[in-house]
């Protein structure tokens, strides 16, 4: 892989986005599931006035830390969208699915052992396996991509 200066701003831009992503969807499922409901809360129960006045201020600050990841992932989102696709799309791949592989794991003990929401049993490991190795094939792909795009 060619490694200039826009290779690795890319790189570093589709880093941040990724361990924020990380980040955001575990802590979001936790705060709803501690701190809003342990069922399913329906979509437009969010939208009515007596729902939202009905929030108390831990509740509060837990939309106020969810709706801060959304302003960290915004600008660098931007950013992302001013550089060319052709230089763009393969390198957002190839670190997402480094970090895919990476966080999957984190996610996976997250999901069972500290949400207790994923049965972990034969089928399920299934699953990862094949996820596993759709991600490497993916990864492989969008590398082949990017050295196509880049005179490889």
């Amino acid at each position: 892989m060619n490694l200039d200066l826009t290779l690795v701003k890319l790189s570093l831009i589709v880093l941040a986005q990724q361990l924020v992503s990380v980040l955001k969807h575990n802590s979001q499922r936790w705060i709803i599931r501690e701190w809003f409901t342990r069922g399913e809360l329906p979509f437009l129960q969010w939208f009515k006035p007596s729902f939202l006045l009905s929030l108390s201020p831990l509740q509060f600050l837990g939309l106020g830390v969810i709706a801060a990841f959304t302003f960290v992932t915004f600008p660098l989102g931007i950013w992302m969208g001013s550089f060319k696709a052709g230089q763009s799309y393969a390198v957002m791949n190839i670190v997402g699915d480094i970090m895919a592989l990476l966080t999957f794991p984190v996610t996976l003990y997250t999901m069972s052992r500290v949400l207790g929401e994923l049965q972990m049993n034969e089928t399920t490991w299934r699953g990862v396996a094949l996820i596993a190795v759709g991600l490497l094939v993916h990864l492989g792909g969008c590398y082949l991509l990017h050295l196509g795009n880049n005179g490889g």
